[in-house]
């Protein structure tokens, strides 16, 4: 999921502010940024969520 949020922030123009408390992280945050969404998937991220009624709870 981080990489998806990573690619839509990079994909809008906006430089992410990434923690990298550990190497791991900087590996992770190093291949999520080279992560690349179509703009058909952007586009499907931005679309609103309509929140559905829930029963049988």
């Amino acid at each position: 999921m981080a990489c998806i949020a990573t690619a839509w922030t990079i994909k809008k123009g906006v430089c992410p502010i990434i923690g990298l408390s550990s190497k791991e992280r900087i590996e992770e945050a190093v291949q999520n940024s080279k992560f690349n969404l179509s703009d058909e998937d952007a586009k499907y991220l931005e679309e609103i969520y309509a929140p559905k009624f829930r029963q049988g709870f």
